[in-house]
């Protein structure tokens, strides 16, 4: 016979949660483009250079999948009497949540356009580059079935109220990532300016554009089934 107080604790292990995916990486700021050659009497003068664009900010990572939650387990078990009280507990395992997913990187600011000093026109700078995408949500692991326990007894003497056990319920799917800064446009070069007049100044770059930031991942299924309890006199 059980002592009196037995617990039975059956119930499945917790499924483990998903990896966070890494952020993307920051981009560095493009180039200043160069400026101008004034060749002023003799020599020709040498055009200055656009600012060179920044490159796009790196992808975040998208997060893990949560493990799924383990089965109740099983228990059969027979007694002579019930002189106390006998606990089970055989619920599924929960899901574990997926990771989130990773920070897109930061645009790489555009490079400042060339100076036209006192002979040539000032070039335009470069386009920031775009923030990098979030990284997408891992999804939340399913919840497992609840357990199976069967008691049978031979003399029975206290009242035992049978009760299911609950499925496991699935995991939260992880956040998705933010999105990455966008990069700041470049200046345009200062235009030259001379005795016989001025020139014009570079255009400023654009900035660059943020995307949206990563989807979410999805929450896991819930376990199919309840377990189930059944007692029952020995034949």
């Amino acid at each position: 016979m059980p002592n009196i107080g037995t617990t039975w604790d059956l119930k499945g292990a917790d499924g483990a949660p998903g990896a966070d995916g890494a952020d993307g990486a920051d981009m560095p700021k493009g180039h200043d483009g160069e400026g101008a050659h004034c060749g002023w009497f003799v020599l020709p003068d040498g055009e200055a250079a656009d600012g060179q664009d920044g490159r796009p900010g790196g992808m975040g990572e998208n997060g893990r999948n949560g493990e799924p939650g383990r089965p109740g387990r099983t228990l059969l078990l027979t007694v002579s009497t019930f002189e106390g009280g006998i606990e089970f507990d055989a619920r599924g395992g929960y899901g574990g949540p997926g990771g989130h997913g990773g920070r897109g990187g930061k645009g790489g600011d555009g490079g400042n356009g060339g100076e036209g000093y006192g002979c040539e026109k000032g070039k335009g700078g470069g386009r920031g580059g775009d923030g990098g995408r979030g990284g997408k949500g891992g999804r939340g692991g399913d919840g497992a079935n609840g357990g199976t326990v069967r008691v049978y007894y031979k003399n029975y003497n206290l009242a035992v109220v049978p009760a299911p056990w609950q499925r496991g319920i699935g995991g939260q799917g992880g956040t998705g990532g933010s999105s990455g800064n966008p990069g700041q446009g470049g200046k345009g070069g200062k235009g030259g300016d001379n005795t016989w007049g001025g020139e014009d100044s570079g255009a400023h770059g654009q900035n660059g554009a943020q995307p949206a930031a990563g989807e979410d991942g999805w929450k896991g299924n819930d376990g199919a089934e309840n377990g189930s309890f059944l007692m029952a006199p020995m034949v």
